[in-house]
């Protein structure tokens, strides 16, 4: 994930969010940004989170069913994401963007790949290189994982 130029990061579900495994600081740019290993992500917040609560079951995700009571557009956000492949999340406090995409195993989630940059160096266009870059590493992990790139359960975008 060098092509990117970005803090890669990758999360995995420890039962009740995403927590952070690895990170791969981008150190060539002004601005470092980094994720502690073990750092628990939010569960609605955080784009790794979202991944989540889009490709788990719903019995699975702590709150999920109560969060979709009350946050109607939260449906709709995790079938866009079960849609595109990706996730992103931008908090206008932080000026930071974090793009997620799933990792299968035998086409059930295993883990979260995501990008995080600064809202200016990262593109909230699907169409964006990044994106395209981070959706064939996580199309390239679930195939390491059996789960063949043509049964990676979301559609290409633009299809």
């Amino acid at each position: 994930m060098k092509q990117v130029n970005q803090t890669v990061v990758l999360s995995v579900w420890d039962g009740e969010t995403a927590a952070v495994v690895r990170c791969l600081d981008n150190t060539t740019g002004s601005v470092r940004l980094t994720i502690k290993p073990g750092a628990r992500l939010d569960l609605f917040e955080s784009a790794q989170g979202r991944v989540f609560c889009a490709y788990l079951d719903h019995a699975e995700v702590p709150g999920l069913d109560r969060r979709l009571r009350f946050l109607p557009g939260l449906e709709s956000e995790l079938g866009l994401i079960r849609e595109t492949g990706v996730s992103m999340n931008s908090p206008a406090v932080h000026g930071v963007r974090t793009i997620a995409a799933p990792i299968f195993e035998y086409r059930k989630i295993a883990a979260s790949l995501a990008v995080v940059g600064t809202a200016v160096s990262l593109s909230e266009d699907l169409e964006a290189e990044v994106i395209e870059t981070l959706r064939s590493a996580a199309v390239g992990l679930s195939a390491d994982l059996g789960t063949p790139a043509d049964e990676w359960p979301i559609p290409p975008l633009g299809h």
